[in-house]
């Protein structure tokens, strides 16, 4: 029993240090207070279609399903440690609204949804950024900004990091 447990703890960090090295990036949390403001920064939705890019632990993406109960959320992640727990975690906190997908979302159309939500590093940024969004679709985002583009809200937090929180509309 105990050679199996660590035969799947040397598997979760080889996978977590694979997927960090191939995406540039490990899986990083929301702090609290940054989620808190990002989700009171968000627009006010009905009936639409909302993603999250990369969203890792879920910290955002649980919030985003309770905060718009009837919109559908879809959360792409590619790390198998991060969709495996976020399936789990989905097992015991259920939203009937929510899709998980272990999916590149730089692979997916992004002409659905009417709000795009992420936290992702500078090169990923630029990347989004040539991507096509429905016109009126908002982007919401956090510590890094979208190059190219201006936002219609841009707020620094005081927090330890001073995060930088942006809105965008297409």
């Amino acid at each position: 029993m105990i050679v199996i447990l660590f035969l799947l703890l040397i598997w979760a960090f080889s996978s977590l240090l694979f997927y960090t090295m191939k995406l540039g990036i490990s899986p990083m949390p929301t702090s609290s207070k940054v989620k808190r403001r990002l989700l009171a920064l968000s627009p006010k939705l009905h009936k639409v279609k909302i993603i999250e890019c990369g969203c890792g632990w879920g910290t955002l993406l649980f919030a985003l399903a309770k905060k718009y109960p009837d919109c559908l959320i879809q959360g792409y992640e590619l790390s198998t440690i991060c969709y495996l727990f976020l399936k789990i975690r989905l097992l015991f906190y259920p939203y009937p609204n929510l899709r998980i997908s272990r999916k590149d979302f730089f692979k997916v159309s992004f002409q659905d949804a009417s709000l795009i939500v992420c936290y992702l590093y500078p090169k990923a940024m630029q990347r989004l950024a040539k991507k096509k969004m429905r016109e009126g679709a908002y982007l919401l985002t956090h510590t890094f900004h979208l190059p190219g583009y201006k936002p219609i809200i841009e707020q620094q937090m005081k927090d330890v990091y001073s995060t930088s929180l942006f809105l965008y509309r297409f």
